[in-house]
Order: C-alpha cells, then structure tokens, then sequence
C-alpha cells in the first residue's frame, strides 16, 4: 500500500526545476561524458545439471555486462585470463545460463556493468558447482537420447501452457495433460512424445491438442488411461455466473482417441460437465476435480473439491463416479455424487483405486483460521465412507504448519496394500506454506506404517522451499518423489527429484544424497507429475517459466537415468 506524504506535485516539479538548473539530479553537464556504472548486486550462481544459471540486479546507466569465470576463485576481470578455466563473455544479460559445464567443478564467476563512460568494477564473485548432467551414466543424471540433453521445451498456445499429469502408454509413448493459453482464456491442452522425446505427430497436431469445454477458463489436472489405450482427462470449466464468465467452476472430463480426437461415444461430444455445489442468488459455488482413476470395470472416478454455496468459506472433498459412457453412474452415493467433509476446509488431490475395489483419496483438511494437515479417507465401493479405515473412514496426520498431500500410490507390501503419499510440510521459516518434501506410508487400515521413515514419515529438505506433487513406485519398491525446490529460497525454483529405498530412506546411489534439480533456464521450473519407465527410466513434467511474465510458461519434460 502506498502512503501518502504530503508532498504536492507542484512542489516536486518546482524541486525537478531548480535541480536541471543546477545540474544536479544525477545527471552528467551536456556534452561530458558519463561516469562509469556501478557494480551489480545481488549475483547470485545456481548450479544445474551440466550447466550454471547467473543472476543480478540491473544497473542504473548500464547499458550492457560482461561476466568473467574461471575454475578457481579470485575472479577479476585483469586476472580471468590467467586462471584455470578463464573465460570472458560480453553483451550478455540477466538470467544468463552457462551450458556445458564439467559436473563436479566449481565454477567462479564475476560481473560488470558497461556504458559509454566505462566498465564498473566486478560484483562479488560467486561460485556453483554443477551435477548431474545428460551424458553421465549415474542414477539420476539426465538421460542423453532424451531430445539431447534430457530435456524438452514445448510451447503449446499463445502464454502460459502448463502441464499437471503424466501417463506412459503401452508401447513407451508420453502423454501429458494440462491447459494452454488461447489469447482469452484457458483449454485443455495434451501432447504425445515419441521415446526419444520426439513430438509424436500422428497425434492431434503436430503432436498438440487443445480443447476448449466452455466459453471461458478450461483447466486440466489430471489423466488416466483406458485398458483400450483411450485417455480421460479431469479438471474444471468455468460455465459464468452475474455476467463473469470467468466464475462457476464445475468438474470437467474428456476423452480422447488414441489419435487424440474426441471420443464423441462419452458424454457430449467427447466431453462431460459435472456442477455439484449449485447455485443461489447471490452466488455459484465452484467444483474442481484434481484427479481421476479408472476402475477395473471401466467406470472412471474424479476426486476434487466442491465449495458449499451457504457457507462460501467451507469446502469439502467431492468423488463423482461416472460409468465408460460418461453418464453418472447412479449406483455410486447420492445420483452419482459423494461429498466427505473432514473439517472445514478439505481438497482431495488424488485418488486411487484399491485392488478390491474401494477408494482412496488424499489431500488436506483445515479448521477455519488454522494450518492443514495430511488427509486420507476410503470409501466403499457404492460411495459410503470405509468405517475400518481411520476414525469412520477418514485419517489426518499433522506435521509441521502447512501440510498438503499432493499426490498418492498404493503399494503392496507382502499381503498388505499400503497407502504411499507425498506433498509438502512447513519449515521453521516458512510455516504458512509447505517448505520440505514429505512421505508417509499408512497401513491398511489408516494407521501410519511405523517401518517407514520416522514414525511412518519422511521429511526431505532440498533447496529450502520445496514441494513434491507428484509419486511414482519402482519394481523394486523404491519410491520416486517429483515437485520444486526454490534455490536460495526462492522465487528462483528448479525441478526437484528425490528417490527413497522402500523403507523411506533416501536413496543415495541416486543424484546427490537422494535428490536432483534441474533448471530450465527460467527462474520458475516446476514439475507436478513423475512416472517411471518399464526400462526404469524416470520422467518429470511440468512447466518453465518467468516469474515475472507468466504469460511465457511452456510444457517441459525431463528424464532421468535409474
């Protein structure tokens, strides 16, 4: 908010007047030549794989920088040559990623701002050491045939395209679902990638699809596939509400061909729109699903949340069954429809099907006023809550301040099928938002599996502002954990991948200590789905982008070596 001063806009023109006359305000006498800038601040190096990203602060009177490196520390731009490692580039800018780099070398680096008037002294040298890069044959080094370097950059409309889920099909193709941006709003938006992370042009355009459900913003947050190979597709649609399109947020599927046209046998037209909440005078709740499942039987499940329309602040879990034609399957809870409410705040963010046929989902719930927590409930196979799990069917597992339960995997354990969930848990210096990856591993019946981690959690610093959105499940029961980290706190963020043995401890054949990022060359990287390969192999998805200009976020894929 900005104060008032009480300083009238005559008197800062007078006050400009009396400085031009004086030559005073920072400016240079007509004709003189401009004093050298200063040197930039807040550098910062953060260190990729194969590759370093630098930042700084722009320079007020400079109209270009010049960065000097070298292997070994004491950087100045009289010395660079003489270093090991030394090097000059001039004209660059701000962010500027340095590629191929040697993994396991600290690199050292010095900046300095030019005009006409000269260059300013070198900013404070700061140093990274890059890790991980394509080429390498280590667990966790980007894999090299994947599009070169491991990673792939895929503009889809005409702003900020992101991607939420990830399936691999049958013969080793990728899928990934999410929305783009069309100019006026958002769609539903798909690609299909060959092994080689390729586009797979035999599917839509060019390998793209872009789906508008209604008039307004379309997102998608999740996809499952069929048996038949065919995918379905969960999000939301805004269908307005008073005049705003943009309001009335309503469960929103599709399903596509294997060609990725619309399969025009579900719903309208290959597309289905599922309002829960309603509406009043006053206002129209908003229903969103944030995941989906497919029954053995073919019948599909979405999980999300609906908002009570009476009480505008509450919000509960909702699951709507729909059977493979799209219509809502009427043997499932109240025509179709189950909501769960566990306090007064509750979102499912996924869902899975048990192998005998009741449902989980996991998310968060929080009182009014205060922090969430981890929250699991199961249902029964008709909609009604699974009174032997939990307390009446529901479970909440508190960590730190803000928990969320972003993602969720069933994994069998000898006899048993165990819950696995992953998200995020507050830190000391962040506890209104999650800061540090985090596992727990339940037991059958909702109790936390004390054989895993600590207590049945684990809790994973990487960066210092870190979430996992996304879990995938080995062979071999090691856990692969997918999100963002924020380097040096943010708002500077990298893919984040960490690998957990099946007893929840981390991996360490894998990456550094357990973990690895990876940037894009933004300073917005964020994966939010993660699958792993029959050949082990294991893929990351999600977006690169500016911070700054949202409008510039494109899909991104990444692929690990196992």
């Amino acid at each position: 908010m900005q104060q008032k001063t009480g300083f009238a806009r005559s008197s800062i023109f007078l006050v400009f007047l009396a400085l031009t006359a004086c030559g005073g305000g920072g400016s240079n006498p007509p004709g003189s030549t401009p004093s050298a800038p200063s040197p930039p601040t807040n550098v910062t190096a953060a260190a990729g794989n194969a590759q370093v990203t630098i930042r700084w602060d722009s320079v007020s009177g400079a109209s270009s920088y010049d960065l000097y490196r070298a292997t070994a520390a004491g950087v100045t731009k009289a010395n660079y040559a003489s270093l090991p490692g030394g090097t000059k580039r001039e004209n660059v800018a701000s962010p500027l990623v340095q590629t191929s780099l040697t993994n396991g070398t600290a690199y050292h680096f010095v900046v300095t701002a030019l005009n006409s008037g000269g260059e300013s002294a070198e900013s404070s040298e700061v140093s990274a050491t890059p890790s991980g890069g394509a080429g390498g044959t280590s667990p966790g080094t980007l894999d090299a045939t994947f599009d070169g370097d491991g990673k792939v950059t895929t503009p889809i409309g005409s702003g900020a395209d992101e991607i939420h889920a990830l399936a691999l099909q049958a013969d080793g193709k990728i899928v990934v679902a999410g929305y783009a941006w069309n100019g006026s709003n958002d769609d539903f938006a798909l690609a299909r990638y060959n092994t080689n992370g390729t586009l797979d042009t035999t599917f839509g355009a060019g390998g793209k699809v872009v789906t508008p459900i209604g008039a307004s913003n379309d997102q998608a947050n999740a996809l499952a596939l069929q048996a038949d190979g065919k995918m379905v597709v969960a999000g939301y649609s805004a269908s307005g509400f008073g005049g705003s399109p943009g309001l009335n947020w309503d469960f929103a599927l599709a399903r596509y061909n294997t060609n990725g046209t619309l399969d025009t046998a579900f719903g309208t037209g290959g597309k289905v729109v599922t309002a829960i909440s309603g509406c009043n005078l006053a206002s129209c709740g908003d229903d969103v699903a944030h995941a989906v499942a497919i029954q053995s039987d073919g019948k599909i499940v979405a999980a999300g949340y609906y908002t009570d329309v009476a009480t505008p602040l509450v919000w509960h879990i909702a699951l709507v069954r729909y059977n493979t034609n799209g219509t809502l399957d009427t043997a499932f809870g109240s025509g179709g429809k189950v909501t769960t409410a566990v306090r007064d705040e509750d979102i499912a963010h996924a869902v899975a099907i048990q192998p005998d046929g009741k449902i989980v989902v996991a998310g968060e719930s929080a009182s009014l006023g205060d922090y969430s927590d981890f929250a699991l409930v199961r249902y029964n196979a008709n909609g009604t809550l699974d009174t032997t799990f939990g307390t009446g069917g529901k479970v909440t597992t508190a960590n730190a301040g803000q928990d969320i339960a972003f993602a969720l995997k069933l994994q069998q354990v000898g006899t048993e099928t165990k819950i696995v969930v992953a998200g995020g848990t507050a830190s000391a210096t962040f506890l209104i938002e999650p800061a540090q990856f985090t596992l727990a591993r339940y037991n059958a019946n909702g109790t936390l599996d004390t054989a895993f981690g600590t207590g049945g959690k684990t809790i994973t610093p990487i960066g210092g502002k870190d979430t996992s959105q996304a879990i995938a499940l080995q062979a071999d029961g090691k856990i692969v954990a997918a999100g963002y980290s924020a380097v040096s706190l943010g708002p500077d963020f990298d893919f984040a991948v960490a690998r957990y043995n099946a007893n929840g401890s981390q991996d360490t054949t894998f990456g550094s200590s357990g973990k690895v990022t990876t940037s894009f060359g933004t300073d917005d990287d964020r994966a939010f789905a993660v699958a792993v390969q029959a050949d082990g192999k294991i893929v990351a998805a999600g977006y690169s982008g500016s911070s700054s200009a949202a409008g510039t976020r494109n899909f991104v894929l990444a692929r690990y070596l196992p």
